[in-house]
């Protein structure tokens, strides 16, 4: 290998390195974002690495699992209410940082906050 190719493949290297550093993790526990402050009402989920989910005051619904697809996030679990059955939701993600994950599904928008 040359030494200019090895140079140029080593700041591609480092560039996605640097990249992938500075992308937030959809990993953690994330809230609906709400005008009231009440605990109580909070609606929203833990991501777990593993892939599992721990929702939080999410009534009749028992998420499972979630993974990651592009800009998609799916969640996979059971409805438990009166038609109980399997459900799978695709959501895409509008907007992710450190403290603010947008998702989006049939042009409905919700904001959940990292918690």
């Amino acid at each position: 290998m040359t030494k200019h190719l090895k140079i140029t493949v080593l700041c591609a290297l480092m560039g996605l390195v640097f990249a992938s550093c500075n992308r937030p993790s959809m990993v953690g526990t994330w809230v609906e974002a709400t005008q009231e402050e009440a605990i109580s009402d909070e609606t929203g989920f833990t991501l777990l690495e593993d892939g599992k989910v721990l929702p939080i005051n999410m009534g009749f619904y028992e998420f499972n699992t979630w993974e990651k697809n592009g800009n998609n996030i799916i969640f996979q679990g059971q409805y438990t209410g009166s038609n109980p059955h399997d459900f799978t939701d695709t959501l895409t993600v509008v907007e992710l940082t450190n403290e603010k994950m947008v998702l989006e599904q049939a042009g409905y928008k919700i904001t959940y906050q990292r918690k």
